[in-house]
């Protein structure tokens, strides 16, 4: 990383190692400069600008200074530290930046808010190649893409329990009534038997003859072949 245009600064490059992991230092010493610097050659500065910026607090003084990054390819990105606003209008962001304002708001949340989850979907996203994000511009679009075939499934699933269980509270239902048929069949049947008791008690002995008649001639008006 190196700044150029910055009388200002005493040591205009730092090499950064590969596996940086931690820079240490006192207080006020530049660790929180250094790392805006970093995100300002990244062109990835400008979302995390506020009031306790170093950028912003420092605008008077920086003229024409260009905080410049190369890259272990050999690539390399750079950015005018007083127009680093203008960071969308370049390209794409190469470095994902947390500013020491940002986590500290995170620290001071309770639970995983809003801020975390949407930075680390924004980091997700950018992870994915511009070939891999089906055509989607953002997290919860490519999100959406992913999970299309598997909320279909899931739409199709819930269905198929939603009739599994009206089948099974219809049987249940039908269980519960069998035993209600059951007696209302019981009763009819012995109210037939008691029926048919009943009309022989109606029919003397030796009347049993003209009762015969008397149920064929009944049985033939039923059918309509009596005949005048």
């Amino acid at each position: 990383m190196s700044v150029t245009n910055a009388p200002w600064i005493a040591n205009g490059a730092v090499e950064l190692n590969a596996g940086l992991v931690a820079v240490i230092g006192a207080r006020g010493s530049g660790k929180t400069a250094l790392a805006d610097l970093i995100a300002a050659g990244g062109l990835a500065l400008s979302p995390h600008l506020n009031e306790r910026s170093f950028i912003l607090r420092a605008k008077q003084h920086l003229g024409d200074s260009e905080a410049k990054l190369q890259w272990a390819s050999g690539e390399k990105t750079s950015n005018q530290l007083a127009q680093t606003d203008m960071e969308g209008l370049l390209a794409s962001p190469y470095v994902q930046y947390l500013s020491q304002q940002f986590v500290d708001q995170l620290c001071s949340a309770e639970g995983l808010n809003d801020a975390l989850v949407a930075e680390i979907e924004r980091v997700i996203f950018n992870a994915h190649p511009l070939t891999d994000r089906q055509g989607a511009d953002s997290f919860k679009e490519l999100l959406d893409i992913r999970l299309e075939t598997s909320r279909q499934k899931r739409v199709r699933q819930q269905q198929a329990l939603t009739k599994a269980s009206a089948d099974l509270t219809d049987e249940r239902v039908k269980k519960d009534s069998l035993k209600t048929l059951e007696k209302d069949r019981d009763e009819k049947k012995r109210a037939i038997e008691k029926d048919k008791t009943d009309r022989k008690s109606l029919v003397a002995k030796d009347n049993e003859e003209r009762a015969k008649h008397a149920t064929l001639m009944v049985a033939a008006l039923q059918a309509g072949l009596c005949e005048s």
